[in-house]
This record gives C-alpha cells, sequence and structure tokens, in this order.
C-alpha cells in the first residue's frame, strides 16, 4: 500500500523495509515540533498525526508521541489512532501508541473493539497487566455479544496473555456459537498453520517454518494454562464432541475447514527442499497434537464420549484424521507418514477405549484404518484385539482419484496379509478396481484444472500401457486439452527414461511421439537436462543391498524384476535407513516408485484373480495354470474378467439351488 504524502513542511523519504515507513531527517522533526508550538487548534498537528501512523512511521510518532501529541478520537467511528494501527495490522505501531496511553482509560470504538482488547490480540502480556491492575473487566466483551479478551488471546496465540488473564479471574468456560470452549478451541488447528501448510510458495514455507512451529507450542502451552486454572477436559460442544477430538479436527477455524481439512500436507512440486521442510513441519504438528492429547488424558478426559451426529468415538476420530493426508483439495503425492497417529492411537487405547467399538455407520475404527490402508494403525489396533475378519475393502479407499502410489500398493498388500480369511468377489472387484481404474474421474489435460501436469505425470509413471494410450486417444480429441502441458509432461518423462537407459513399450511409445507431434514441444532447460544426466550416474552408482545398483534393477529383464520384487527387497527403496532416495533422486522418484508399483499391482491382481477365473473356467484350473494364462492378459483384461466373474456369481449360486432342491427332492429330504 502506497503511503499517503506529508504535508510540504514535513517532507521525509519513502523507503521500504518489510512495510511502508516514512523516515524522517532530524531537521524534519524540528520543523514538526516547531508547528507544534505555533498549532494551538492542533489542526494540522493532528492530520500529520494521523498520516504519520496511516503511513507507519515509527520515527515521526514517536517524535509526535514525545513533544505532547495526545491519542484521541480520529473519525466519527471513535477509533483512535491505536485501532488505525491495529486496523494495519502493525504490531509495533499498537505497542508504541498503547505505551503512551493512560491504562486508566480504555477507549471504545463503535464496534465495542477497545485499547484492552487490542493489547489482548497483539500479545503485549505487560500492557495488558497494567490495564488490569487499573481496573478494566477482564470479561469485558467486544460489543453486547464479542468475544471476550480471553477468546482473544486464545484465538491469535497469546499464551502470556491468557495466562494473566486467567490468573486475574477471567471466564475460562465461555463459549462460541458451536459451543466450543476455549479448550476445544485451543486443541485445534490454528488458521494461520493451515494458511502455510497451503501455501505452495517455496519461501513462504522455508521463512514461517520456525513461526508455525512455534505457534503449535504456544498453542500446547496455552491448553496447560486452560487445564490449570480448571476447564473442563471434557465439556461438549454442539456436536456432543470435546476437546480430544478437536486434537484431530481441522475445522477449528473456518477458513481452516474449508481449506485445510480438505488439503493434502504435501504437495509434489520439485523445488529444493520443499517437500522435506513441509513433511518436517508435519512431523512437529504431529507431536504437538500427541503432547496436547497426552496433557487431556493425564487429567482423565472421558475417552468413551461419542459425537452426536456420526457416533464416533476419538478412535475413529484419529484415524479419520488421516484421510488429510491421503485426499488432497489440491492434486499432491499421499503421504503415509503415519507412525506419529499410531503411537497417538495405541496411548488413547492404554485408556481402555473397546477398540471395537461402531460409530453410526456400523465402522470400527479397523475398517477406517484399512480403506485409508494404514499399515501402521492397522498394527496397532490388530495389537490391541481389533477383530481382523473387520479388515475389508468392499466399502472402498479413503484414497484421492488417481493411480496408487508405491507406498499405497505396499500398504494394501501389509494391511491384507493381516486378514484371517480370504477376500469375497465383491471386495476383489473393489480392490481389482482400485489399483487399475482408481483414476477413471480425473481430468487429464483440462486447461481450468491447475493440476493437470500432475496428474498427467502420475499416468506416465503409474499407468499401464492401455490405461496411458486410451486417455491420451480421449483427451487428444478434446479441442480444449493443453497441448503446452501434455507435450511438457511427455517430453519430460521420455527425456528421463532415455538418459536412464529405460524404455516403454513400443506401442506407448509411438502414442507419446504422436501426440507430441500436434503441437510444438518446450525445451527442457539446461540445467534441469543436466540434473536428469546427473541423477542417471548416481542411480548407477548406488548400491542396494543385495549389491546391485539401482539402475541395473531398473533395466532388468521382468523376470529378474519380478523375482527382487517377489523377494521384498523394493522395500529397501522405501524405508532406507542409510540413503534418502526421494531426496536423491528427486527428478526420477516417481519413476522409480512407478516402475515397483507396477510390478507389485501385478503380482496382486494374479494372485486375486486366481478364484475369479477359476470360476470362469470350465473346469477348476491350478494356481499355476491360472497364472500362465494371466501372462498374455492387460490388468485391464484382468480387471474385466473380475467384473464379469462377480456378475456371474449370483446366477451360478441360484443355479446350484436350484439343482441341491432337486436332488433333495429326488432323495425325499424335506
Amino acid at each position: 500500500m502506497q503511503g499517503n504524502k506529508f504535508p510540504s513542511h514535513a517532507k521525509g523519504r519513502q523507503n521500504r523495509i518489510g512495510k511502508k515507513k516514512f523516515f524522517v531527517r532530524r531537521d524534519d522533526i524540528d520543523e514538526l515540533v516547531a508547528l507544534l508550538q505555533n498549532d494551538p487548534e492542533k489542526v494540522q498537528i493532528e492530520e500529520v498525526f494521523y498520516k504519520a501512523v496511516t503511513n507507519m512511521d515509527l520515527q515521526m510518532v514517536s517524535a509526535l508521541l514525545s513533544n505532547g501529541v495526545k491519542i484521541e478520537n480520529l473519525n466519527d467511528s471513535n477509533q483512535t489512532a491505536v485501532h488505525r494501527a491495529f486496523a494495519l495490522d502493525h504490531p509495533g505501531l499498537v505497542e508504541l501508541l498503547l505505551r503512551h496511553w493512560d491504562k486508566k482509560v480504555n477507549l471504545t470504538d463503535e464496534t465495542g473493539l477497545s485499547h484492552f482488547h487490542i493489547a489482548c490480540i497483539a500479545g503485549l502480556h505487560g500492557l495488558v497487566l497494567e490495564f488490569i491492575k487499573s481496573g478494566v473487566d477482564v470479561n469485558l466483551r467486544v460489543g453486547s455479544d464479542g468475544p471476550t479478551p480471553l477468546q482473544l488471546a486464545v484465538n491469535h496465540v497469546r499464551p502470556e496473555v491468557a495466562k494473566q488473564l486467567l490468573q486475574h479471574g477471567a471466564d475460562s468456560s465461555v463459549t462460541d456459537e458451536a459451543d466450543r470452549t476455549l479448550l476445544h478451541i485451543a486443541c485445534g488447528i490454528h488458521e494461520s498453520i493451515g494458511e502455510v501448510i497451503l501455501s505452495e510458495k517455496f519461501k513462504s514455507i522455508e521463512s514461517k517454518a520456525k513461526e508455525i512451529i512455534a505457534i503449535k507450542q504456544k498453542t500446547t502451552r496455552i491448553v496447560q494454562h486452560l487445564i490449570q486454572s480448571g476447564s473442563s477436559v471434557d465439556a461438549r460442544d454442539r456436536y456432543g464432541e470435546s476437546p480430544l477430538f478437536h486434537v484431530f479436527r481441522d475445522d477449528t477455524h473456518e477458513y481452516t475447514a474449508q481449506k485445510f481439512s480438505r488439503s493434502s500436507l504435501d504437495y509434489q512440486i520439485h523445488k529444493d527442499n520443499f517437500r522435506r521442510t513441509k513433511l518436517a513441519m508435519i512431523t512437529s504438528l504431529r507431536m504437538g497434537q500427541h503432547e496436547n492429547l497426552n496433557l487431556l488424558l493425564s487429567h482423565k478426559a472421558d475417552v468413551r464420549i461419542r459425537s452426536y451426529e456420526t457416533g464416533d468415538t476419538i478412535l475413529h476420530r484419529a484415524v479419520k484424521d488421516l484421510q488429510t493426508l491421503r485426499d488432497p483439495r489440491v492434486f499432491g503425492e499421499p503421504i503415509f507418514h503415519d507412525v506419529a497417529h499410531a503411537r497417538m492411537i495405541d496411548e488413547i487405547l492404554k485408556r481402555g477405549l473397546d477398540v471395537n467399538a461402531k460409530n453410526r455407520r456400523g465402522e470400527t475404527a479397523l475398517m477406517i484404518a484399512a480403506s485409508v490402508l494404514s499399515s501402521n494403525v492397522v498394527s496397532v489396533l490388530l495389537n490391541h484385539g481389533a477383530k481382523s475378519r473387520d479388515i475389508r475393502f468392499d466399502d472402498g479407499f479413503r484414497y484421492p482419484g488417481i493411480l496408487p502410489s508405491l507406498e499405497a500398493v505396499h500398504n494394501f498388500l501389509e494391511v491384507a496379509a493381516r486378514r484371517s480369511d480370504s477376500l469375497s468377489k465383491t471386495e476383489s472387484l473393489a480392490v481389482v478396481r482400485f489399483l487399475v481404474d482408481n483414476n477413471a474421474e480425473c481430468k487429464y489435460a483440462d486447461p481450468e484444472d491447475e493440476d493437470a501436469g500432475k496428474k498427467l505425470r502420475n499416468l506416465l509413471e503409474f499407468g499401464t500401457d492401455e490405461k496411458v494410450i486410451s486417455t491420451l486417444q480421449k483427451i487428444t480429441k478434446d479441442d480444449g486439452y493443453s497441448r503446452g502441458v501434455v507435450n511438457d509432461q511427455i517430453n519430460r518423462y521420455l527425456t528421463k527414461l532415455k538418459i536412464n537407459g529405460m524404455h516403454a513399450s513400443r506401442i506407448v511409445e509411438d502414442c507419446l511421439v504422436r501426440v507430441t507431434r500436434l503441437a510444438d514441444t518446450p525445451d527442457i532447460p539446461h540445467r534441469e537436462f543436466n540434473e536428469f544426466k546427473a541423477e542417471a550416474e548416481k542411480m548407477r552408482a548406488t548400491r542396494l543391498a543385495s549389491g546391485r545398483s539401482l539402475m541395473s534393477i531398473l533395466t532388468a529383464p521382468a523376470a529378474e524384476v519380478s523375482s527382487f520384487v517377489k523377494r521384498g527387497e523394493h522395500k529397501e527403496i522405501l524405508y532406507s535407513r542409510y540413503l534418502d532416495f526421494e531426496e536423491s533422486f528427486r527428478h526420477n522418484w516417481g519413476i522409480v516408485r512407478g516402475f515397483f508399483a507396477k510390478f507389485l499391482i501385478r503380482r496382486s491382481l494374479v494372485r486375486v484373480l486366481n478364484d475369479h477365473m477359476r470360476f470362469v473356467a470350465a473346469k477348476p484350473l491350478p494356481d499355476h495354470c491360472c497364472e500362465r494364462i494371466a501372462v498374455y492378459l492387460s490388468n485391464e483384461d484382468l480387471m474385466r474378467l473380475c467384473v464379469a466373474s462377480t456378475a456371474e456369481a449370483p446366477r451360478r449360486e441360484t443355479e446350484a439351488c436350484t439343482l441341491a432342491d432337486k436332488l433333495s427332492s429326488s432323495l425325499g429330504v424335506v
């Protein structure tokens, strides 16, 4: 915002450091002092003071205050310079003005916002104490039904102010329009955290990372102060939820509810340390959740409370919180960093909550954990006595509409292995559709979709030949598709494959080349091209535990790769303690993961579909025969076979029942 110009008698130079300010020369200040002495009506000096505040010129404001200028109402709304500085979001100016204010007088604007309220919001605990000692009401609301000073302190994460207010009798039982207490609010996710988590600007993330972690630490201190002052750990809001629920809830603030709760905490953006920085923030925030959880549990919070609307227990809510990491609002790579959640769930279950409790939808926590593919949480629940038969897949997956990542496929196999019985045909079909056709609703190359490029990259890296070809044929027939996005992603993909010595199948490569001929293909920047080459060399030099290089596996015959995956050696890529594969191969990380994910998917499909293949065959076939037949079928063919088998099952069962009835009748069995 451009600052207003000073009168000719007080011209100053403009400079920008953070916010726009006016810096004045010493002779300018002397001239203003002289003006002050010759302005008995104070008309000119008040105008200068107002403009100095508006332009956030601390030096000028300080000089005027030191020479006797009074802070008085500036307009018809009863606003003072303090209100003006607050509206400009300048804490330093607010503090300067309030330090020159008589704390025995608490001026209020027409909305009911007073100087005391502003001091609480700004976190000026020393000045807040002065107001309190001057006799201000610690429960004074903004207007007739607005927030109290304590609510303002909690909402703006001011732990020292909150502590002082509580020590001087502030009411901690006040609630908002949703009947949430201050403890509910303090246990939730603050909106400023949501803002930064959602940001795609690396500099914003990097510069604010420490600030965001500090905010979470401050909210934990507020939780401590509120509990120590006697706030109820079991108070219930309009939805029947206690503060425990809000530890795992992202809608404490309306802004955050609209954006953060439907957003992935990660984006697949290739900028140095971007994803690493976000993941570090997420880890720290999860630690903050754990601290708040332990504070509530240590003060005997009731873990048996259920939500009025959903019937969820805190266990259901804790597991559902993982969906935020799986189902991004903005397309991003789903995150499977679930260890912190597994530990928190373990703490909850140690308090005696029934691990097999069901909500109104009949869901147990294990059902939800299986649907979000959390092998960590599934293991904890089973260790506490959850019934393994609740690992079901017929209700679908809480996972974004993109092709499953390597982590998703791996976790699915880990979760399915913990189930005691085999999958039903309906569940098998749901699994096959998830593995093969989960991206059916993706809008590739949609010019209005800012994430189209990332979706297309997901298709190229994780899609089957048939999926890639059919999708590209479909989108290139649409006149509105973004040729630039398509060509750029295809060019990068083919370039990396060529440098690595890897190959797409002939039919896919022919299709990709045809598509890129439809429009000019942008060149890959020289620096990025060199980074591709450097990563390829590093993959050739990187040795796995087996002694083979990573590149030798990526370029090996299919049979060798299948054996590698069958032995579980791909897990080293995901869990290596010695090499951060994601950081080391950030350009090729998707290609590497897609390579192994395709093999895992293929193995699981063949295994799942053996029963379906036997069902449609004239005679029962042994496993090795089914596997030999599957070699000649694509993943999509296997899915179609599964669909046919599932549709055929009811008719076969009816025929079997009819035959059984006839046999019983002929044998005289009633």
